[in-house]
């Protein structure tokens, strides 16, 4: 909730909702004009009102110099049409806009750049009762979920779904913020300390200090899934075919600004005041100091194999998803359309009338909305080609604690069915040809993908995940340093498709002399190139042959037990063959060029 106080430096506002300290001075002014009508008196009330313009533009930027030198950051409200909104985006942490109406957060940087704009804003202050916002003094007190914890019992909650469920939940350490508080992860697998070939996925909350209703909805997730997951059959497959990392607060220090034991006084911005989900890489390429919460999260990527994740937010009620940057749809505009729309409906059907029905019924692409840059959002997508969504949950930030398990249980169902997701689409192990050993390779959508949509098997793994709506597709796969490979899938929702890849490498494919595996002495392979037959002579019995086509397909098994063997490659219908010869338990490869 809000409490608006005009501060505008020009034309009236003309929003009803918000009184105009100027406007009220006018009218009693005009008051005493229909009383007198004498022309020095008209002369006089029109110099009154010029002197009185510099004394409130004094007195309105003291007040914004008061709230910035106490909080680091203001929140205004002003008027700007959808041509206009981008440029103030710039400036501005935009907070929400609609009708025309713009809500944002500057700290005295920013401010003093959008001064520098002449535009009219009205300060806000936020209007709440600090009795709502009950805080926990000890650990028992959130047993009915009635109370947020301080930071001491936010940490020791953390601690203890580890310490109680050992065999499905592990405690993480992120980083730490600016003033040292824990950012802190729990892990939740049914094998929780081995990194197995499963989709990781990572859900996190309060990158503004002050949206509390994300992060308590996800560290109640975390109860939910560790406390039923014998009893729910959908968590019970969330987490034996999943990994999942939940991160309630990524700002600590702006959720308790006033204190460890204060969330009444929380922040948007962080310690350093600067909106975090503002400050990861930016697309457009333009440089930023990256705070220390931001900087952990970054490296806490490097680090794992996100494929879907969501960050969540308040302030609205609305499915966000990319870009915030760009303004033309995403690639996968279809299948974001899809998840965010079943999101929406399952919160529908489990909730109140007129909930997350903000925008198109409760979803939006983000630049269709309001445009930002450096968004958590779009780093994910576009620098870790992992699928990420916002979540906006609550019209109010600082919710009243006795409401949190309503929006918990608005949420619950549609948070397990995004996470669900994870578990459809195309996906596979890709693998060399002939070593068998993961490759880091590129899967490309052909006709479909563009800023960088595509993604990446994991280098340790080689295992790759493409969440596609229903429809054909022509997967390309490619890799340094190898032959790319394209196959022809069929996709449909809520369907899981496996394809394991194996590609050849190009160091055979270009070699015509003997690239051993190991060594493998006094062989000889001729005529190459050829068109007709090749003779393979050894000193020992030949064991095996192995022939690869160009697309690193296996096409026949040969095993000569002899000393020279004839193959006649005219039946392979390819411009070269790949040979992997067995001799006495050594291999050695050969590529073989057909004329």
């Amino acid at each position: 909730m809000y409490a608006v106080r005009n501060a505008s430096l020009g034309k009236k506002n003309n929003q009803p909702k918000f009184a105009c300290h100027k406007a009220c001075v006018q009218n009693n002014l005009i008051g005493l004009v229909m009383n007198d009508f004498s022309t020095r008196l008209r002369i006089n009330i029109i110099l009154i009102i010029y002197l009185l313009i510099p004394f409130s533009l004094f007195s309105q930027n003291k007040e914004a110099e008061e709230i910035l030198n106490k909080r680091g950051e203001i929140c205004i409200s002003f008027e700007s049409d959808k041509n206009e909104i981008n440029y103030f985006s710039e400036i501005i942490s935009i907070d929400k806009y609609s009708d025309n109406q713009v809500i944002g957060y500057a700290n005295k940087v920013e401010f003093k750049n959008f001064l520098a704009t002449k535009k009219d804003y009205s300060i806000i202050e936020r209007n709440y009762s600090s009795k709502s916002l009950n805080v926990a003094t000890n650990i028992e007190e959130m047993e009915n979920w009635d109370k947020y914890p301080s930071y001491e019992i936010y940490v020791e909650m953390m601690q203890k779904f580890a310490n109680n469920f050992p065999a499905i939940c592990k405690l993480d350490t992120i980083g730490y913020s600016v003033e040292n508080r824990l950012l802190l992860a729990v892990k939740i697998s049914d094998n929780v300390t081995e990194d197995e070939i499963e989709p990781e996925v990572f859900l996190s909350g309060q990158m503004h200090g002050d949206e509390l209703v994300g992060g308590i909805v996800l560290l109640k997730l975390i109860g939910c899934l560790l406390n039923e997951y014998e009893t729910n059959q959908q968590i019970y497959n969330l987490i034996n075919n999943l990994q999942i990392y939940i991160n309630p607060l990524a700002n600590p220090d702006g959720t308790y600004f006033g204190g460890n034991d204060n969330v009444s006084e929380s922040t948007r911005y962080n310690k350093n005041n600067k909106d975090l989900n503002r400050n990861f890489p930016r697309i457009d390429g333009i440089a930023t100091y990256i705070e220390p919460e931001i900087q952990a999260m970054i490296n806490y990527a490097e680090n794992h194999k996100f494929v879907l994740s969501l960050n969540t937010h308040s302030g609205a009620e609305v499915v966000n998803y990319p870009w915030d940057f760009f303004s033309h749809l995403p690639a996968d505009n279809d299948w974001w359309n899809f998840v965010s729309r079943q999101y929406a409906t399952t919160v529908h059907n489990n909730s109140i009338n007129n909930y997350l029905t903000y925008l198109d019924n409760g979803i939006t692409n983000g630049y269709q909305w309001y445009s930002i840059t450096g968004s958590r959002q779009d780093y994910m997508n576009y620098f870790k080609n992992c699928r990420e969504v916002t979540l906006e949950l609550s019209d109010t930030k600082l919710l009243p604690s006795e409401e949190i398990n309503n929006y918990f249980n608005y949420n619950k169902n549609a948070l397990l069915n995004y996470i669900s997701q994870a578990n459809y689409g195309l996906r596979g192990i890709i693998t060399d040809s002939l070593t068998n050993e993961p490759i880091k390779a590129k899967v490309l959508i052909l006709n479909h993908d563009k800023d960088n949509s595509h993604v990446f098997s994991f280098q340790n793994t080689g295992e790759y995940y493409r969440f596609l709506y229903t429809g054909n597709y022509f997967v390309n796969f490619s890799a340094e340093g190898y032959q790319a490979k394209t196959i022809k899938v069929n996709i449909n929702n809520f369907e899981t498709q496996i394809f394991d890849i194996q590609l050849v490498d190009c160091d055979t494919c270009h070699e015509t002399n003997n690239i051993p595996n190991s060594e493998i002495n006094n062989i000889n392979i001729f005529p190459n190139p050829t068109n007709d037959l090749i003779n393979i002579k050894s000193e020992e019995n030949i064991q095996e042959i192995e022939i690869f086509n160009n697309l690193g397909q296996k096409i026949d098994t040969f095993f000569p037990n002899n000393t020279e063997f004839l193959i006649n490659i005219q039946k392979y219908l390819s411009n070269f063959i790949i040979i992997n010869i067995k001799i006495n338990g050594k291999f050695t490869v050969r590529k073989i060029v057909i004329k």
